[in-house]
């Protein structure tokens, strides 16, 4: 206890010489939420500084109006760096700490610093008050929007981009993404970028496992520079889900033994005590590295972790080992940055979902992704969420459109984030998103309050138009199947709705048909498309359940394969439905599964769909035609929109495809109902807030 005391007293002693000579050399201003650089050598210096078992290097940040803030240092290849963002005014002096013990560096520049006051916004948080919400540190809004960029170099093995200009860097791509009123982009860790810490694109350079590659580091250094400068907050995606499957990356990876890695099997990634601790020193240097940035929107441990090899046997390991790394990250970041992991559509999500990370970032991938997007959230979940990850299959500008404006008309706490941003070019797609983005800023919806969804439909003398829709979820016995599609294309039901058509063989795994309620003031027709079926065959049969003639049915005999094999298809199902209330069966007498993209009922939609969240005193929406094929692509009717407060509101309509802001009107609501004329164009966005109650 004496030694202990004495050692305490010994370091305070240091600190009080060491600390005002540090003050009065080399003082530097800083605005506050901006970064701060030294660098300085030790003496010494033995093992591996990439490892804090040989070199656990810190330095400590004092000021007198604040608790000592203590910040991971980093090797630069010949001097120790350390990154710090002052969060207040004041003066700083700075103190080494090397395994432990007071460091007195040999060389150092500069010495200390002073915060001075800006109106820099902060780091990104959860808002305390509203769950689908984040803040900046000074309280302003931050609502996600932009689109994934997670390489940018054309890849045989991982995707060919385009010779477009605007993926020379990451700079140039992040100046296109600012003209298009974008703040969000998801950058992965990938060898064949050359954007991972321990893994090059070409094995022959990979450092030795445990060390990390300083080309690597520098190229992540230019990123968040650009980020700074072009207002982009990235989503750091540190694992993906090839590196640990056996038919896509496994095989390169630097920690399998094949390689001279300490993993006989990618199942072991993570449980291995080597590997873990391995990974846990490459989080720390990430952290040390560029966890100063306010840009750093979040640290995201995996990309879809669910297909991994380990997932297939074991996912209870991988959740742990989530719950692991976030509270490591937690524990040894002074900034307190925000914590993901990302995932497809599976009921293993609410193992994840479990742990506490700070936002749920789903990613969806059909046919008509609009209809998923649009019913986000879908659970009383106290947690964030946005979709990391979209696209339609195929990827028609319709689709693509109808998805974009669907996650922005939710009531998450970002816009939904499209997957091909090499597309965005190749299909001229940039004006689009760039119509999206300066609705949302110039409209300032994010300051609009928490919203919900609401109930709204659009009015018009054009027919009914086709409602589509694509079960969300996979290969799973949780689904339902039983869905009421209504005609302003709410579909009731459709998140617990599988892709999958069990046979007979698999019926354990779903013992459910799928089941539709519909109810329509006409003749309609009911499509299923097909796109896989096992090769040990099946018998789809589709049924309008009080006419028991009305029924069609396919046979597909078998080719010989277990229940895991299969064939690829297009084929459609239909059948005619009378008007009025019916229900309608899809079923499978056969012995194989079926996998279906997508189900249409035509001429069953409100002719004009809407896309709106609302609360009591204001409401955002979007109309466009129900339909992408018509002969008659003009707006002609009305929009309602329920449930908001009596009271006098402004109307600002946005012309989507021009992108310019109409002349704003003004109506009363008395019964709850806003009723606002459409214009005559293509497609329009809307914000209605009241200016004065009734």
């Amino acid at each position: 206890m004496k030694l202990v005391y004495i050692t305490i007293l010994s370091l305070f002693a240091v600190l009080l010489c060491v600390g005002p000579a540090l003050a009065r050399t080399n003082l530097v201003m800083t605005p506050c939420y901006e970064k701060f650089e030294a660098a300085f050598t030790l003496d010494r210096q033995t093992g591996n500084p990439f490892d804090p078992a040989d070199n656990d290097v810190d330095v400590i940040f004092t000021t007198q109006e604040k608790t000592p803030v203590r910040v991971p240092a980093f090797w630069d290849g010949d001097t120790w760096r350390v990154r710090f963002t002052p969060t207040s005014p004041g003066v700083y002096t700075w103190q080494v700490i090397r395994n432990k013990a007071v460091a007195i560096p040999i060389t150092t520049a500069p010495t200390s610093l002073q915060c001075t006051p800006s109106n820099n916004g902060g780091f990104v948080r959860r808002d305390a008050r509203t769950v689908q919400r984040f803040v900046f540190d000074n309280g302003r809004t931050y609502y996600p929007y932009g689109i994934n960029a997670a390489w940018l170099v054309s890849s045989k093995a991982h995707g060919i981009l385009p010779n477009d200009p605007a993926l020379a860097s990451y700079t140039t791509f992040f100046s296109q993404m600012h003209k298009a009123h974008m703040n969000w982009a998801r950058i992965w860790m990938t060898f064949w970028a050359d954007q991972e810490l321990d893994w090059t694109n070409d094995a022959g350079k990979n450092p030795p496992l445990g060390t990390l590659s300083l080309d690597a580091a520098r190229a992540w250094d230019r990123i968040f520079e650009s980020a700074s400068t072009s207002g982009m907050y990235i989503q750091m995606t540190m694992q993906f889900h090839g590196q640990f499957m056996i038919d896509r990356d496994w095989r390169k990876n630097p920690y399998n033994i094949a390689n001279g890695g300490v993993l006989r099997s990618a199942s072991d990634f993570f449980t291995d005590p080597s590997a873990i601790a391995i990974t846990k020193n490459r989080y720390r240097y990430i952290v040390a590295r560029w966890g100063y940035s306010p840009n750093l929107l979040a640290f995201e441990l995996f990309n879809e972790v669910q297909f991994t090899d380990p997932a297939k046997t074991n996912f209870s390991e991988i959740v742990a080992w989530h719950k692991t790394m976030a509270a490591y990250i937690r524990s040894i970041d002074p900034y307190h940055h925000l914590v993901t992991t990302s995932s497809v559509e599976d009921p293993k999500n609410a193992e994840l979902r479990s742990i506490g990370l700070d936002f749920d970032q789903p990613h969806i991938y059909c046919p008509f992704p609009a209809t998923v997007l649009s019913k986000l959230p879908n659970d009383d979940s106290r947690t964030p969420l946005f979709t990391g990850e979209w696209g339609p299959e195929p990827d028609s500008s319709y689709e693509i459109r109808e998805g974009l404006w669907a996650g922005i008309m939710s009531p998450t706490a970002g816009a939904a984030q499209y997957w091909y941003w090499d597309r965005l070019s190749s299909k001229g797609l940039w004006p689009a998103f760039q119509s999206a983005g300066r609705f949302i800023d110039e409209g300032h919806v994010a300051d609009l309050g928490e919203m919900t969804r609401c109930s709204a439909d659009g009015q018009s003398v054009n027919p009914p138009g086709d409602l589509r829709f694509s079960p969300p979820l996979s290969w799973t016995a949780d689904a339902s199947n039983d869905v009421t599609p209504l005609s302003n294309g709410d579909i009731m039901g459709l998140s617990t709705m599988s892709r999958y058509l069990q046979g007979i063989n698999t019926k354990r795994l779903q013992d459910k048909q799928y089941t539709f309620h519909l109810n329509s003031v006409s003749l309609c027709k009911l499509r299923v498309k097909f796109v896989q079926v096992a090769t040990t065959g099946a018998h789809p049969v589709l049924r309008v359940e009080n006419s028991p003639i009305a029924s069609v049915e396919h046979d597909y005999p078998s080719t010989g394969g277990d229940r895991h094999a299969w064939k690829d298809i297009a084929e459609t199902m239909a059948i005619d439905i009378p008007a009025g209330s019916q229900t309608v069966t899809l079923s499978n007498t056969g012995p194989g599964w079926m996998r279906i993209s997508e189900f249409q009922i035509a001429h069953y939609a409100d002719p004009i769909g809407v896309y709106a969240k609302a609360n009591s005193h204001a409401a955002v929406f979007r109309a466009a035609l129900a339909s992408e094929d018509t002969s008659n692509p003009i707006l002609s009717g009305h929009v309602s929109i329920k449930g908001l407060k009596a009271g006098k509101y402004k109307i600002r309509l946005w012309d989507i495809d021009a992108a310019k802001w109409l002349p704003e009107q003004y109506l009363s609501v008395y019964r709850s109902a806003l009723d606002i004329a459409l214009p005559p164009i293509n497609e329009v966005a809307g914000i209605a807030i009241m200016e004065q109650k009734i």
